[in-house]
């Protein structure tokens, strides 16, 4: 009987010209990769919470405006304001401490000595130290 492969079948095996790859190098080949890159990352941002802006009252507008027509410069003061998300519809409340340095009646915001700014319309609390 004759098979196609006859002429074939008992030659020796051809030796490469290349240096032999190491079994790490080898299994790097086969190791996994992420198909769905970035799909986690996308996940995490769906699920990230943010906090919707408070609607102030007027009187509470009004009080807050009286605090800041009272401050000082180099006045230690803690501002809590809402800090809006880049990526997403609403933000975060945030606290900070520091001094007061200036109000920027055109830019309508106030100035700390670390050359923070904020805007008056995000302020939601000051408390004077």
């Amino acid at each position: 009987m004759s098979n196609k492969y006859s002429d074939i079948i008992n030659l020796e095996r051809p030796q490469s010209n290349y240096p032999k790859m190491s079994n790490h190098d080898r299994a790097a080949q086969f190791s996994p990769f992420a198909a769905l890159d970035g799909h986690q990352d996308e996940l995490n941002e769906v699920a990230r919470v943010v906090e919707e802006k408070m609607i102030l009252s007027q009187q509470r507008k009004e009080e807050l405006n009286l605090i800041l027509n009272s401050l000082k410069v180099d006045q230690p003061i803690i501002i809590e304001y809402f800090e809006k998300d880049l990526a997403k519809d609403g933000g975060k409340y945030r606290r900070r401490q520091g001094y007061f340095l200036k109000i920027d009646d055109f830019e309508k915001t106030i100035y700390l000595n670390d050359k923070s700014k904020i805007l008056i319309a995000d302020i939601y609390d000051i408390e004077v130290i």
